[in-house]
């Protein structure tokens, strides 16, 4: 099985630059925010953890696969926004 190593300071000096380059505003005047996928459990990281790692470095919005992906989250307590990339069926949602 390959592995995927992620450099922590690497990725967080990209975010950095990232966050730094986005100063301007959307067509509402509403600050541009960054958006981080973590869908397929996060290229085989743990998807809860890898988000906390991003949210802390300055991620305003993560972007998943499916509704069990986003539930992770949201279980654990994820505040930030979070968008389903997916296609979500109403009987996947309790009532």
């Amino acid at each position: 099985m390959k592995k995927v190593v992620i450099n922590k300071k690497d990725l967080q000096n990209n975010l950095q630059i990232a966050r730094n380059e986005l100063t301007g505003k959307d067509d509402n005047g509403n600050k541009v925010k960054l958006i981080a996928v973590v869908k397929g459990n996060g290229m085989g990281l743990d998807i809860v953890e890898y988000s906390k790692f991003l949210v802390k470095n300055g991620i305003d919005c993560l972007a998943v696969a499916t509704v069990d992906e986003a539930m992770a989250l949201v279980e654990d307590g994820r505040k930030k926004p979070i968008l389903i990339l997916g296609v979500s069926f109403y009987d996947q949602f309790e009532a």
